[in-house]
């Protein structure tokens, strides 16, 4: 399966995307809205990681993304409605956050029909979401 992770830190998402790789999945790792946007717009992947809170960046400003901290809900909305995307298939997407407790992640979540996971991150819950989705 082909999986994207969409976070800034990549040490956040390490581990996963290493053991991801050595059980057979091919991953990419970007850092930037701009990237996955790109990546998006030209290849397909069964799921998409995408952290809630990433530097906007040249693809949105931080009125947009109240500041930055929902950016990766910005890029969530623009994954689910552009038309370029959605002709390469519309990966399953997972919400990933420090958060334990925020009313407008988990009601976009809920919206989208997305799966939230906690950072930091387990091995377990990441492979568990990529074989039974949200």
């Amino acid at each position: 399966m082909r999986i994207l992770f969409v976070d800034d830190d990549f040490m956040t998402v390490d581990a996963a995307i290493t053991h991801l790789k050595l059980s057979g999945h091919e991953v990419d790792y970007v850092r930037t809205p701009a990237e996955a946007i790109e990546k998006l717009m030209w290849e397909s992947y069964g799921v998409i990681f995408i952290d809630v809170m990433l530097p906007p960046g040249k693809v949105f400003d931080l009125e947009e993304t109240a500041d930055g901290r929902y950016t990766g809900l910005r890029l969530l909305e623009v994954v689910r409605s552009d038309e370029q995307i959605a002709k390469n298939g519309l990966p399953k997407t997972v919400l990933i956050t420090n958060w334990r407790d925020e009313p407008q992640v988990d009601a976009m979540a809920e919206r989208s029909d997305v799966h939230i996971l906690r950072k930091p991150l387990s091995l377990k819950s990441v492979e568990e979401v990529i074989k039974n989705g949200p």
